[in-house]
């Protein structure tokens, strides 16, 4: 497992979102589209709570993200 980079803006920016809880929408390479807040995030995956329960994604599996 690599180390989170703490310097990175994605990673800064995921922070915020998890500390202002602030609703995102993302969308998967598959297709399929979520809603929710950030929960945490490491440097492979993020934890979104939505209202299908808390779902973890891998980071390589995202299409895009976006807020509200």
């Amino acid at each position: 497992m690599s180390e989170l980079d703490l310097n990175s803006p994605s990673t800064r920016l995921f922070q915020r979102l998890i500390r202002d809880q602030i609703t995102v929408h993302l969308k998967t390479q598959a297709g399929e589209s979520f809603s929710g807040k950030l929960r945490w995030q490491d440097s492979d995956c993020l934890c979104l709570v939505s209202d299908k329960g808390e779902l973890i994604f891998w980071r390589s599996s995202l299409a895009y993200l976006k807020t509200e």
